[in-house]
């Protein structure tokens, strides 16, 4: 059974954050199921590595260094997952981080980067790819 809809078609995925842990794991279940997948993560290298174990498996995947706080650059990524595998129809926000301090001891600093990552990250991230699905399923924004 397919598990995407119709209109994902082509299945082209975005995964933030999809270089390690419950991102890799996404990232390789996408792939087993027939997306191509971008594989972005803070950490170019380990996004590299995820995309080389989904190719490996007989899947395509292109790895990129993307830090979600900053939209300069999910906008170049986003252009560079559309220039190798098309419109992305399939967005997966799972770039996150924690402060991992004891609430007293959490910096303001720390603070505007943790709301950077995740809230400001997923709505930039939403921002640059929801034109594409749009344009793919032909409705309005």
């Amino acid at each position: 059974m397919n598990p995407f809809p119709a209109w994902a078609e082509p299945r082209t995925a975005i995964v933030t954050g999809g270089g390690s842990g419950i991102g890799l794991a996404i990232s390789r279940r996408l792939a087993a199921e027939g997306a191509a997948v971008a594989v972005w993560d803070l950490d170019g290298d380990t996004a590299k590595a995820t995309a080389a174990l989904i190719e490996e498996a007989g899947g395509r995947a292109v790895g990129l260094a993307v830090d979600v706080a900053d939209r300069s650059r999910i906008d170049e990524a986003a252009a560079e997952v559309r220039a190798v595998f098309g419109p992305a129809t399939i967005l997966v926000n799972n770039a996150g981080i924690s402060p991992f301090k004891r609430f007293l001891d959490i910096t303001r600093e720390d603070f505007d980067r943790v709301f950077a990552v995740n809230m400001r990250g997923t709505f930039d991230c939403c921002q640059a790819v929801v034109p594409d699905m749009i344009a793919v399923v032909g409705g309005a924004s």
